[in-house]
């Protein structure tokens, strides 16, 4: 396993596969078995469903209620057919927090939001260690290992940047199919 971090040219879906790559990768060689993810529509739980399929890997989605908990309900069914725990986020950090966060990339923040959703609804099961995946946008462009103080309050401290993008905006104006 390399034990640098990915740097992408650009945020945004367009990492998606690659994150997922990367991730697997590293919870393979650490036996990690878990991994938290955004998905508001549940589009990227369903691909990171199929990607992890054959790996022993437990998918959490936690969606970001910014862009609204838009699931429709064949994508919920899908998502118990895999066996996809899925929750809304509804606690988001205070903005000097959220930009602090952000200074590092938008998928930083998201990851540490839905780490911290997927903890208060108890869905973890190693509150040691986390895989967080979030984005920028739809899609996946950053991964972390997190470890976490417990599950009272919760907070979180970066053990590891996986992958992150180099740029912090995404163009909005190419970003079209909806994650």
């Amino acid at each position: 396993m390399n034990n640098q971090i990915c740097y992408f040219e650009k945020p945004g879906k367009s990492n998606t596969e690659n994150v997922f790559k990367i991730v697997k990768e590293y919870a393979l060689a650490h036996h990690m078995n878990e991994i938290v993810l955004a998905s508001t529509t549940g589009q990227t739980a369903l691909l990171a469903a199929d990607y992890f399929h054959d790996s022993g890997i437990k998918i959490i989605a936690v969606g970001v209620d910014t862009f609204g908990w838009s699931q429709s309900e064949e994508a919920k069914n899908e998502l118990r057919k895999k066996q996809i725990q899925a929750v809304p986020c509804v606690h988001y950090f205070e903005q000097d927090t959220a930009n602090a966060l952000r200074s590092f990339s938008q998928g930083t923040k998201v990851a540490f939001e839905i780490a911290q959703a997927a903890m208060e609804n108890g869905l973890l099961s190693d509150i040691n260690q986390i895989i967080a995946i979030g984005g920028t946008g739809f899609g996946s462009d950053t991964a972390l290992i997190l470890k976490s103080n417990g599950n009272q309050n919760p907070k979180f401290d970066v053990i590891r940047i996986l992958c992150m993008p180099q740029t912090k905006q995404l163009d909005e104006k190419k970003q079209k199919n909806v994650f």
